[in-house]
């Protein structure tokens, strides 16, 4: 159940990660705010994928823990 309850939040988190991505090449806000929107969005992609490398790293040690755990039943 704890499995389940990690993938599903995970699945949420990245969904919002993922949404920001789509704002990063947005060239029509680019026009109107310049280089320094882009740097912006830039820096806010790198920390999303940071968070989705975080998440998927979580998800895979407890997945590793419970099969530890089943193994050793």
């Amino acid at each position: 159940m704890k499995i389940v309850a990690l993938i599903l939040s995970s699945i949420v988190g990245l969904h919002a990660l993922c949404s920001i991505g789509t704002y990063v090449f947005d060239f029509n806000q680019l026009a109107v705010y310049g280089k320094g929107y882009l740097l912006g969005k830039t820096i806010l992609l790198i920390l999303a994928i940071g968070i989705i490398i975080l998440l998927l790293k979580r998800i895979f040690s407890s997945l590793e823990e419970s099969l530890d755990d089943t193994i050793s039943d």
